[in-house]
């Protein structure tokens, strides 16, 4: 399959590329205050809510169970409450970017089906490859404490559910929207298309190191899909099968985790 940089892709189409990479990256850390703000106040209500409701102010072990129990809960409203933020950002600072399919634009595009098809195996593959090389050359410890994320699989039905929705529903659009989409965007439009990729895998791979920092071998999963995607992006001219290869990846892994517990 050939590349095609376009490096000139604004000339002779009157797009005015407004993004660049310190737009991109304001995006970026305003969607993951957003994230932490959300969460943050509804721990707060719910604080506020439990000593209403109990009457009493709870000691430290009696609110850090209650609190655990709502954990899930607070994680995916502050996931949706960001990523409406994020799109409504977006829209706001550079709408006319969204469905634009050069690698300057952001690329908002379904793309062709056998390209989704294609890219959506390929995450299935990679991830099969890695589940299978981590544990025959690095099979994890049964007392390896995983990322807080992927710890919600091993929890109740509940926290299960919970993380289902956000492995397989959220986090490939929004993820993918976010990276590959904002965040390439901008840093092709400043760096270069190449120095773009680099800048958006590396920042992808930092923000997740919560589920490789106990296991590193975790580390080559998601360098390997963060590398296709922004294969798939550059390639494809769309994040459709960015997408598609996200969520293929987290499917398998997510049938895997269902499996072994």
């Amino acid at each position: 399959m050939e590349i095609h940089a376009d490096t000139e892709d604004s000339v002779g189409s009157g797009i005015s590329y407004n993004m660049n990479a310190v737009k991109a990256l304001i995006i970026f850390f305003l969607y993951y205050i957003v994230q932490f703000l959300t969460g943050l106040l509804a721990g707060v209500l719910i604080s506020l809510f439990f000593i209403f409701v109990s009457g009493h102010r709870p000691d430290d072990q009696e609110f850090v169970s209650f609190i655990g129990r709502l954990d899930p809960y607070i994680l995916l409203s502050s996931s949706i409450v960001s990523a409406i933020f994020l799109l409504m950002l977006v829209r706001h600072y550079s709408s006319h970017l969204i469905k634009e399919r050069s690698v300057k634009g952001i690329a908002l595009s379904t793309g062709k089906k056998h390209e989704i098809i294609s890219a959506f195996l390929a995450g299935i593959v990679i991830a099969l490859v890695y589940a299978v090389a981590t544990n025959i050359i690095f099979p994890p410890d049964p007392n390896t404490k995983f990322g807080p994320i992927t710890e919600m699989a091993f929890s109740n039905n509940a926290s299960r559910t919970i993380w289902l929705i956000i492995a397989l529903i959220l986090a490939p659009p929004v993820e993918e929207f976010l990276f590959r989409g904002v965040l390439f965007s901008g840093f092709t439009v400043s760096f270069g298309i190449y120095v773009s990729a680099f800048l958006t895998t590396a920042i992808f791979v930092l923000v997740h190191i919560s589920e490789y920092i106990n296991y590193p071998p975790a580390l080559t999963g998601i360098l390997a899909i963060a590398l296709f995607t922004v294969f798939m992006r550059i390639r494809t001219r769309a994040l459709g099968p960015c997408i598609a290869a996200h969520f293929g990846y987290n499917l398998f892994i997510a049938a895997l985790l269902m499996k072994l517990i």
